[in-house]
């Protein structure tokens, strides 16, 4: 009943025929739940339900794959990484067959490990393990099988004689490998089994250079490196290219119709050969002195011409580009002798040299050329570009716009105004500009004295201009109408000290009397008499001291006795004569 319900053979132990009963199989009516590995044998091949599924999934029913031998359960069963519903022969893994190099196989299979597709004597899983080719016979294309080759991975290996043929030129690996060591590749060499350097042949012409390309017909690649042996014939110069592989020679007069020889060796590493140049010194007539021999040359009367040969020098008179400069003057200028316009301005360089004295370098200095890119010239060296200008509004063609003696570029770099000429870092304004506003023109209060960045220059409260205005001077912080002078001028006298001790040395000091020299200094005791009397008293060699200069009635020189007295002093400030009074006390 359970077996009914449940939808298996009430009289079949394995429904499903996939070799568990179903009273363990976790899917009983599913012959391939649950999944077998690879090369499981235990269905029951006889059971229609477990022959119709297809455990694989390969379109091959697992009936027909065991009447084929093939594996119910490996959808490629002989590992060869086809599956068998597409493989025209399923249990064969060397069939279809591979080309050398083939990797879709899967190593793990047991058929395709045991078979030798290569028919090398060396198995599948051997060869892989190895990491030899399973598809071909001889991995390493030296011509030796897998199963005889000391070295099967190694195409240089066993090493071979020199002129050896039975190697295998399609073989990759053979083909990268360098079995002689000369730095070329077997698949490009020539003589795979020896590095060959052949000797060179060439003809010249007396002190012209000769070039030989010596790698040319040797094994060796450029790069390699050339020696001069100096056991050769020729004595003239000789130089090695080692970037180019090849050897320059200018022969000797004395070299004129031989032959000499120049010996050298070439290596790649420890692998050198040696190889010679026979040179064949020619008879050379070079009529228009381009270092080309007349027969050789296809213009021999013009030394422009053949300026493609790379034998060719120019004639230092020559003018080839047609300028107007030679080439001696192009050379000394920086000019391009074979170009008529350097700069790519539309004006020929001799132009711009002889004629128009303009730059022949700078695209941007020409008389009636146009700039390769006008936007980047800086026709005022100013050090901004005409772009720059126009967008800073500076005149392109003048490199001080503002004229205050500092050019616009380094303006913009301290971060100045380049059209104020008030705005500078140590420039010098414009005699008729005002900079500080106060009404004077930078020139007028040059001639004044003020300072031209400051508006009131004595610091009383008054602009520069408008004490010009009104008669004053405003260097003096005193001399204003409706001013305040600072606290650090001084504009009227004061006494320093009413007393004076003759014991300490003192002198009956007035400060600031040395701004008025126009002064009077009188001095009386205490019945009116006078005791001192000066004019243009200064504290010093010029001042009281307690010694009476007064009229006949004292002695003149002598000292004073000590009590109260009385001063007046009298000074001229501007147009007015002012006065201050008062007691002093001397002490004795």
């Amino acid at each position: 009943g359970d077996e009914d319900t449940a939808g298996t053979d009430p009289y079949n132990a394995d429904s499903d025929g996939d070799g568990i009963n179903d009273d363990t199989d976790t899917s009983p009516s599913d012959p391939c739940l649950p999944a077998q590995s690879a090369g499981y044998t235990g269905y029951d091949s006889t059971n229609a339900t477990w022959a119709a599924a297809d455990c694989d999934g390969d379109n091959e029913t697992n009936g027909d794959e065991d009447t084929a031998g093939t594996d119910p359960y490996n959808a490629d069963s002989d590992g060869d990484g086809i599956n068998d519903d597409t493989d025209t022969s399923p249990s064969d893994p060397c069939l279809p067959a591979q080309s050398a190099g083939y990797t879709g196989y899967d190593s793990a299979n047991a058929t395709w490990a045991a078979a030798d597709c290569d028919g090398d004597g060396t198995d599948n899983g051997t060869e892989d393990t190895n990491g030899t080719d399973p598809y071909d016979a001889d991995s390493d294309g030296d011509g030796i099988n897998d199963d005889t080759d000391t070295s099967p991975s190694d195409p240089c290996l066993p090493a071979q004689s020199a002129g050896y043929t039975g190697y295998d030129s399609t073989n990759a690996t053979w083909a990268v490998a360098d079995c002689d060591g000369d730095g070329n590749p077997n698949g490009t060499d020539p003589n795979p089994y020896a590095a060959i350097s052949n000797d060179d042949v060439v003809n010249a012409n007396v002190g012209i250079i000769s070039t030989i390309d010596v790698l040319d017909n040797d094994d060796f690649p450029v790069g390699s490196t050339i020696t001069n042996l100096g056991t050769g014939t020729a004595s003239g110069a000789i130089t090695v290219n080692q970037a180019s592989g090849e050897i320059t020679y200018i022969p000797l007069a004395g070299e004129n119709s031989s032959t000499v020889t120049i010996d050298y060796q070439v290596c790649n590493g420890p692998v050198c050969e040696t190889a010679s140049i026979l040179i064949s010194v020619l008879d050379c007539v070079d009529s228009d002195g381009d270092n080309i021999c007349d027969s050789l040359d296809t213009a021999p009367n013009d030394p422009c011409i053949p300026d493609t040969d790379p034998n060719w020098r120019p004639v230092p008179s020559s003018d080839c580009d047609g300028d107007g400069l030679t080439f001696n003057e192009e050379s000394n200028i920086g000019t391009d002798p074979t170009t008529a316009d350097t700069d790519g301005d539309g004006i020929d360089d001799g132009q711009e040299v002889n004629i128009d004295n303009t730059d022949p370098l700078d695209t941007c200095d020409s008389i009636g050329g146009t700039p390769s890119d006008p936007s980047n010239c800086d026709r005022d060296s100013d050090g901004l570009t005409n772009d720059e200008e126009n967008m800073l509004g500076t005149d392109p063609y003048v490199a001080d716009t503002d004229g205050d003696g500092i050019m616009d570029g380094q303006e913009v770099l301290d971060n100045t105004d380049p059209l104020d000429d008030c705005d500078s870092d140590n420039g010098v304004p414009l005699a008729t500009s005002d900079c500080d506003g106060d009404g004077l023109t930078a020139g007028q209060e040059e001639s004044l004295g003020t300072d031209d960045r400051i508006s009131d220059t004595d610091g009383d409260g008054i602009s520069d201009g408008q004490e010009v205005e009104d008669g004053t001077d405003p260097l003096d912080a005193c001399s204003s109408q409706g001013g305040s002078p600072p606290e650090s001028a001084s504009c009227d006298i004061s006494i320093e000290s009413d007393l004076i001790d003759l014991n300490s040395g003192n002198v009956f000091r007035i400060v600031n009397i040395e701004s008025f020299p126009d002064n009077t200094v009188k001095i009386y005791n205490r019945w009116g008499v006078s005791v001192f009397e000066t004019m243009g008293y200064d504290n010093n060699g010029n001042a009281f001291h307690g010694l009476s200069n007064g009229r006949a009635t004292l002695k003149k020189s002598d000292e004073l006795p000590a009590g109260v007295y009385f001063y007046v002093i009298s000074y001229v400030s501007g147009d007015r004569t002012l006065s201050k009074n008062g007691y002093l006390y001397i002490n004795r």
